[in-house]
């Protein structure tokens, strides 16, 4: 018997794929991938509000902007789920929302008076001056804190002396504002001395108006009061004026402890009546309880038992 035949040779080898091109099953994961985010791009789109130009240039917000991958880890991606109403302002809230935040253009004629105005106020505060009652550094934080109020400084000392109740004249914020400056002792030493002595050189002839009108004594020491107030208003500067007038009030600062007690007072007591009710309706649970019952009666019942062994 002759020898079998050979096998056959093997198949000859796929060709190489060509330069940058990717497998098959590569080709149609990255297809795939394509489609997912396309659907994605296309969802968000949807969930998007309509754009809304308003009517009038507005205040901008300075956002800060967030890209799409931190978005989806927020609130407002949920909040997108629920659809472009949530995300949507009615139509009837257009024209308040943009009355209240527009921004407001300020016409050449505005412009020319308000700059008019920070001159004329320039000069006031030029004319002013210092009588070394407070330092540089210490003017300066006053006359910060007092642009907050809208009393001149002897408003503010007369609604601290009259402790301002109804918070006609200083709202709770100046009233911290006061207390947080911590005028001392030592400023108002020196202010008394400066009243007292500006208040000597106040003559009686200096009362235009009721020259031949017949005084009392009470009545010529308030005029001449009434006369240095006016004075020194225009002659202070407004950090030192408010330290004279404020000497001028007794017990100026446990009257600000006082007014800040009198306007936490409501608050206070809402409080105070919240932890007595939580108090009385705790009592009355114990009081009413059952269970309670119970329990405290197997209690007695082992420590009797514990006792008689």
């Amino acid at each position: 018997a002759g020898a079998p035949p050979p096998p056959p040779p093997p198949p000859p080898p796929l060709a190489p794929p060509p330069p940058g091109s990717k497998p098959r099953g590569m080709r149609r994961a990255g297809v795939a991938a394509q489609d997912a985010q396309k659907a994605a791009a296309q969802e968000q789109q949807q969930q998007q509000p309509p754009a809304v130009v308003p009517a009038k240039p507005m205040k901008q917000l300075h956002w800060v902007p967030l890209s799409a991958a931190k978005a989806e880890k927020t609130i407002f991606r949920a909040v997108a789920k629920h659809g472009t109403e949530s995300l949507t302002i009615a139509e009837e809230f257009h024209e308040e929302i943009e009355e209240d935040f527009s921004a407001l253009r300020v016409t050449p004629a505005e412009e020319l008076k308000e700059k008019e105005e920070h001159e004329e106020n320039d000069k006031k505060t030029k004319k002013k001056e210092s009588v070394g009652i407070c330092d540089t550094r210490r003017q300066t934080n006053l006359e910060i804190m007092l642009r907050q109020f809208e009393p001149d400084a002897a408003g503010v000392a007369l609604a601290v002396y009259r402790l301002d109740p109804v918070r006609r004249e200083l709202n709770d914020d100046n009233v911290q504002a006061l207390v947080d400056a911590k005028l001392n002792e030592e400023e108002f030493g020196m202010a008394r001395e400066y009243y007292a002595a500006q208040l000597g050189e106040v003559s009686e002839d200096d009362d235009e108006d009721g020259k031949d009108e017949v005084k009392t004594k009470d009545a010529i020491e308030t005029r001449k009061k009434e006369k240095l107030q006016e004075r020194l208003l225009e002659k202070l500067l407004p950090a030192e004026a408010l330290v004279v007038f404020a000497s001028n009030v007794p017990r100026w600062s446990s009257k600000l402890a006082a007014m800040i007690t009198l306007r936490g007072f409501e608050d206070a007591r809402s409080e105070i009546d919240k932890s007595v009710l939580t108090v009385r309706t705790a009592c009355a649970e114990v009081m009413n309880s059952s269970k309670l019952e119970l329990v405290l009666g197997a209690v007695l019942s082992v420590g009797n038992y514990l006792n008689a062994g």
